[in-house]
């Protein structure tokens, strides 16, 4: 049974038998021989067969102990088994082999990777037959899988078997490939066949492993490993797969592989951009990609795979938002980071086009995320920037937002930096790119009302410090904003200087309403501001800081400066305004020095403004419907106490006569507005022309003046019983139709018309019945409160005159003291004859008025009115000669101009000069007669003609040598008292006939210099000439008889005197020797040229005759020329009494009188000098009494003496008209000591403080000295008077 052949043997029975040998000593099944491999055939194997025996024993499987079974051949069981073990080259048999061992213990790592690989390529050979067997799952049990990253694994149980081609990153690859239930296989190309038929092995890309595997588990992963795939697929996969790219971009996009600071992984869509201006300052530096994403290489693929780059508008106020939460709490140290923050925004949002939404940027406008435009150093040091809470130069302007800022330029920064935002250059739209951005409301220039603004924030803070000094540049650079300010202004309103005020635009009275009441006009070089209603073009004197002149830069503003306030010239308006401003300045207190001074100013301003507009009233262009005070409620005027007050709370002192009779306190008065500077009108002219509501009370108004009770009853006895001889006299003259005339003659002249209006008759010829006159004992009046009829304390007066007025009549009542003073009474008169004569009677015209009432007889005032050059009354009766009238003396300071020696040829009707009888030398005496005819004696010589005159009272027949021509006076002389102080009056040369034609019959025309004046005959200009001249003329003279001959050789001499030709002293001199030695040699006998003998003469002594002449000369001389020096103006002989007035001639009695009396006042001085207690005052006094009387008897004794030197007390002008007499002493060296002594020893009012001249002179020195000089001064007076 045992050796049938092996294929009828069967070993089932022994199936589960332990009889079957192995190599390790143990037996085995029959039924588990397929888990020992029979390795007895051998040579039967391939070489690959071989190989993987080898392997399998290496493995250590079991194998079938051939020794045991070979039976040394005898009993050979090997044949039997063989069907019931594994052989090596059965791909199943070794797959159960392999089972079995693993089943036993772990094969891993007992091959190598080559080895491995050689088993599954045998297995691989069969692997069809146990493609759909239970076999297959043994191969996938074995450990011999290589995956991607170089480890074997066995397949079992694995869902999914991919092979991933080379190059994938390998570290924590079990993480991704263990989580996903899949072994990613290397690539192994021996065993393609056995990864694609068995192992059904799916090839997958990277690109795929990435997206289906690795992504998914990124989060297991560590940063490392998740590093490397990164890099592999920005560096490699990206680049090496075009077509997958868009899946592997997409797959990143939701991939969380960017960790944060916890190490939490997001997408790449979590992080924002930091390329992006907006996200890099604005976003922590957690919400951005941390590094390495943060290099450019790798944000090019986070921004392509989700990384925020766009800024959402939401999200951009959202920033705008944080920006200004974040200012409000910023520090120094922040505001450098804020400002960037800031900039980065606005210029984002500048640029994108996508936040360029109108309602986005309308809510936008007003964040204050925006970083202000820092104003310039220099301005910021004029004021403060807009928005800044302090004045710190240094501390930045907060944020600001879009709506109302002012775009930043130079311009605009000067003109709004204080009063609005100014938006720095990077903030600024460009509305012509993107118009929509016009809805962030940036004012590319500024409003208006933030100019406007600006200028009252400098206006205000410059005002603050107008006291200190500001530096030149900062003055420079104010004067260049207010410029700015200005030609914006200009430009803004489209007004040029020439528009009127009723077509300018809105914006310029726009402007009017928001600046006229502002202090806008920069004004002291940069100093100050002021008003514009302070400004005026044509301005005399500048009132700072009240007033001012138009500064000339500011010309091309002319009409916007006037549109608010300024004006052409200073108005009553701008005074006013400017005496309110000073009164807010002082209030209640004195005003200071400077307000004074500004108040003075102003008054002066305010009332010539208001007259000059009143003068204007009457032309006819001028429309004057009101006063330009009417709407002014207030009006402040200076208080005689120096404080401002409401003018309708002063009272005016109208009555200048109440002086020191009212208190101070009583009332409260306006200052006197002289003070001022205001002489074109009177006080009261200057207060009426303010407005009623505005006036001062008028003094006149509050109280009155009345007569006291106590001397009510004290008349003048004398005059009751009508000898009081003064008043008698003064109504004699005011109750006279005289003094009617006059008035009525007067008022003629002053309107020059010939006839008056009969209202202006009738009150001049009825005020006498108005008027009464009372002389009175006493005289004393007080003063009356209106509003109490109370006496007013203290207001009782001694008075001269006073003339009280009917409170019903209205009648006047002179009351005269007795014994007043005329000249006061007179002038009192004079005023209240003007008022009852209705004041027609102009102030230039008073003084003829006050001259006709000096009159002491009514019959002078047609004379006076005649020498004051008042026009005659045509409608008078008489009729006033206009020729001198024959008879009437020929004043003595007016015989130099008697022509001495000529043809001795007079027509019928001519006016002469003719010297009476019982003339003499010392006290020549000349009248007016008229030439009637010559009375015809043919062949007589003409020294020896006679003629018939009229003297007036008489026609009688005369010798020729005793008429005189009359001349003019010399031009030369008018020239030479051009321009005296002293001249008095201009005289009208009388009409005196025809004598003029016969000068110049006589004269002939002529151009020498030594040609005399009108109707004297030409003189020789050479001594030669005159020297013959003379010879002939005295051969003619010594022909006749004795008394003849005097005469005519007294008007030969005269002629030839140096005294009557000062412009030929030299020839005058020596034709006066040359007269005194020929007619010497004649009187003893010498004979004439040319023949003839004198043996009919008796000799005379012509010496004393000479002297006599001389001093004739000498008088005649100084007594015209004092006499025109005091009537520079005279031009000839006049009739009229005038001039007898204002000058008296020559008067050697009157002059020895003045003498006698200076010399007893001199003796009086020694007295006083010699008491016991002399009174030095009084010694000063009367030496000055000396000199005056000596120099005035000096005067009357050589010239004569005018009215106005008879007046004055002034010593140094009495001497020094006498020096400047021809022949007149000078003693104004003495006199000057004594020249301030006429006052001084007087009065103590002359005196700062006052004091009592006694205590003042009391040097016996000085009162010595003035006796002396009083001494010296009237012997050399007398002395040269020869007295």
């Amino acid at each position: 049974m045992l050796f049938r052949s092996p294929n009828k043997f069967s070993l089932n029975p022994l199936d589960q038998w332990p009889v079957v040998p192995t190599l390790s000593g143990m037996l085995s099944a029959v039924s588990k021989g397929k888990v020992i491999l029979d390795l007895t055939s051998e040579e039967t194997w391939s070489a690959g067969q071989t190989n993987v025996v080898r392997l399998l024993r290496k493995l250590g499987c079991h194998e079938v102990d051939s020794k045991l079974i070979g039976g040394d051949g005898l009993r050979d069981l090997s044949p039997i088994l063989k069907p019931y073990l594994s052989q090596p080259n059965c791909c199943k048999d070794v797959l159960r082999v392999l089972d079995h061992l693993m089943e036993q213990k772990s094969i891993c790592g007992s091959l190598s990777e080559d080895e491995m690989v050689m088993i599954l390529q045998f297995l691989q050979e069969d692997v069809c037959s146990v493609k759909a067997s239970w076999l297959s799952s043994i191969i996938k049990r074995l450990p011999f899988f290589k995956t991607f990253h170089g480890t074997f694994v066995s397949l079992e149980h694995v869902p999914s078997i991919y092979v991933v081609p080379i190059g994938l990153p390998t570290e924590e690859s079990e993480v991704w490939m263990t989580g996903n239930q899949c072994v990613f296989l290397a690539p192994q190309p021996k065993l393609d066949y056995l990864y694609r038929e068995l192992l059904i092995a799916g090839e997958i890309t990277h690109t795929d492993c990435y997206i289906d595997f690795i992504f998914p588990q990124f989060p297991h992963l560590e940063q490392a490993t998740r590093m490397q795939h990164l890099k592999y697929v920005k560096d490699v996969l990206l680049i090496l797969c075009p077509n997958d790219r868009s899946r592997i971009i997409d797959a990143l996009r939701t991939l969380a592989f960017i960790p944060d600071a916890s190490g939490r992984l997001y997408t790449a869509s979590h992080f924002y951009d930091p390329a992006v201006t907006v996200f890099e300052v604005m976003l922590p530096r957690e919400s951005k990609p941390p590094k390495p994403f943060d290099s450019s290489k790798w944000l090019v693929l986070l921004r392509e795979i989700g990384l925020k780059q766009k800024v959402s508008k939401v999200q951009f106020k959202t920033f705008a938002n944080e920006v200004a939460t974040q200012v409000e709490l910023a520090n120094a140290s922040s505001c450098p980071t804020l400002e960037r923050k800031s900039e980065v925004l606005v210029k984002h949002l500048l640029k994108k086009t996508s936040l360029h939404d109108e309602s986005f940027l309308k809510g936008l406008s007003t964040v204050k995320f925006v970083a202000s435009q820092k104003a310039s150093d220099e301005l910021v040091h004029l004021h403060k920037q807009h928005l800044v809470k302090n004045g710190s130069q240094d501390q930045l302007p907060p944020f600001i937002q879009f709506k109302d800022s002012v775009t930043w330029t130079h311009e605009n920064e000067r003109l709004v930096w204080t009063s609005a935002s100014l938006l720095p250059s990077w903030a600024i739209p460009n509305l012509d790119w993107c118009p929509k951005l016009a809805k962030l409301k940036v004012l590319l220039k500024p409003s208006l009302d933030q100019v406007t603004e600006n200028v009252k924030n400098i206006s205000s803070n410059v005002s603050k410090n107008a006291d200190r000094e500001r530096p030149e540049p900062r003055r420079r650079l104010l004067s260049k904003v207010m410029i700015n300010v200005y030609r914006f202004l200009t430009e803004m309103s489209d007004c040029s200087s020439n528009d009127a005020f009723d077509s300018c635009s809105q914006e310029c009275v726009t402007s009017e309403s928001l600046l006229s009441s502002v202090a806008c006009a920069l004004v002291e070089d940069g100093r100050i501001f002021v008003r514009c209603d302070q400004l005026a073009y044509n301005l005399e004197k500048e009132l700072p800081p009240y007033l001012y002149r138009v500064p000339r830069e500011y010309g091309a503003f002319q009409h916007l400066l006037k549109r608010l306030g300024a004006m052409e010239t200073a108005t009553p308006e701008q005074f006013a305004k400017l005496l309110s401003r000073l009164k807010e300045s002082c209030g209640e207190e004195k005003m200071h020095a400077n307000e004074l001074t500004a108040t003075q100013h102003a008054v002066y301003g305010l009332f010539s403004s208001l007259y000059v507009l009143n003068s204007q009233r009457e032309h006819p262009k001028n429309n004057w419907e009101e006063n330009p005070l009417a709407e002014f409620r207030t009006l402040y005027l200076p208080s005689k106490e120096g404080c401002l007050r409401r003018s309708s709370d002063l009272v005016d002192f109208d009555c200048r006569q109440y002086r020191r009779r009212i208190s101070g306190t009583m009332y409260e008065f306006l200052d006197r507005l002289k003070n001022y500077h205001l002489t074109d009108a009177t006080q009261v002219e200057l207060v009426n022309l303010l407005p009623v509501h505005l006036k001062p009370k008028s003094l006149a108004s509050l109280v009155r003046e009345e007569l006291h009770a106590e001397c009510k009853d004290r008349m003048c006895q004398a005059d009751v019983a009508g000898k009081c001889q003064a008043t008698e006299n003064l109504r004699h003259v005011v109750f006279s139709p005289q003094l009617i005339d006059g008035i009525l003659r007067i008022l003629k002249h002053q309107f020059q018309k010939a006839k008056l209006t009969d209202e202006v008759r009738n009150n001049v010829c009825t005020f006498q019945r108005e008027l009464r006159m009372s002389c009175m004992e006493e005289l004393s009046t007080e003063l009356i409160e209106n509003a109490s009829d109370a006496p007013v304390p203290g207001s009782k007066r001694s008075k001269e005159v006073f003339c009280s007025v009917g409170k019903e009549s209205g009648n006047k009542h002179l009351f005269i003291k007795h014994g007043g003073d005329l000249t006061h009474i007179r002038r009192v008169l004079c005023r209240e004859i003007n008022q009852l004569t209705g004041c027609y009677i102009g102030q230039d015209n008073w003084l003829l008025l006050s001259a006709i009432l000096e009159c002491l007889d009514p019959e002078q005032i047609p004379s006076v009115l005649d020498s004051e050059g008042v026009a005659e009354d045509i409608e008078a009766d008489d009729t006033e000669q206009r020729e001198p009238e024959p008879g009437t003396e020929c004043p003595e300071e007016l015989h130099l101009l008697l022509v001495q020696f000529d043809d001795f040829y007079f027509r019928p009707g001519e006016y002469v000069a003719y010297e009476r009888e019982d003339s003499t030398d010392e006290e020549p005496k000349f009248v007016y007669a008229k030439i009637l005819s010559r009375i015809e004696n043919p062949g007589s010589d003409k020294l020896l003609a006679r003629y018939m005159i009229d003297i007036g009272t008489e026609k009688k027949e005369v010798d020729v040598l005793d008429l005189y021509k009359i001349k003019r006076p010399p031009k030369d002389n008018e020239e030479e008292n051009e321009g005296d102080p002293a001249r008095e009056s201009r005289e009208l040369v009388p009409y005196v006939g025809k004598t003029g034609e016969n000068r110049e019959a006589n004269a002939g025309p002529s151009t020498s210099s030594s040609q005399g004046a009108a109707g004297e005959p030409l003189k020789p200009t050479t001594l030669e000439d005159a020297i013959e001249e003379v010879r002939k003329a005295l051969k003619e003279i010594w022909k006749l008889p004795e008394d003849k001959r005097k005469k005519a050789l007294k008007r030969l001499y005269l002629r030839w005197h140096p005294d009557k030709n000062m412009n030929m002293q030299e020839i005058a001199n020596e034709m006066m020797k040359f007269i005194q030695n020929e007619v010497e040699r004649l009187s003893t006998g010498g004979s004439t040229a040319g023949g003839g003998n004198n043996s009919n003469m008796a000799q005379s002594d012509f010496s004393d005759i000479f002297r006599n002449w001389n001093q004739r000369a000498r008088r005649q001389r100084s007594s015209y020329d004092n006499f025109h020096r005091y009537n520079p103006g005279f031009t000839g002989f006049t009739s009229s009494s005038s001039s007898r007035r204002r000058y008296q001639p020559p008067n050697r009695r009157l002059a020895e009188i003045w003498m006698s009396q200076s010399r007893e006042d001199l003796r009086s001085v020694q007295h006083v000098l010699t008491a016991r207690e002399p009174l030095y005052c009084l010694v000063c006094f009367q030496s000055h009494q000396v000199a005056e009387k000596a120099l005035k008897a000096s005067l009357y004794g050589l010239s004569g003496i005018a009215d106005s030197q008879f007046r004055t007390h002034n010593l140094l002008s009495l001497a020094r008209d006498l020096s400047l007499l021809h022949g007149g002493p000078n003693v104004t060296s003495l006199v000057a000591r004594l020249s301030n002594y006429y006052d001084e020893t007087r009065y103590p009012d002359k005196y700062l403080p006052a004091k009592a001249p006694k205590d003042v002179f009391q040097d016996f020195q000085q009162a010595q000295e003035a006796f002396s000089t009083a001494t010296e001064i009237l012997n050399r007076l007398e002395q040269f008077l020869g007295l």
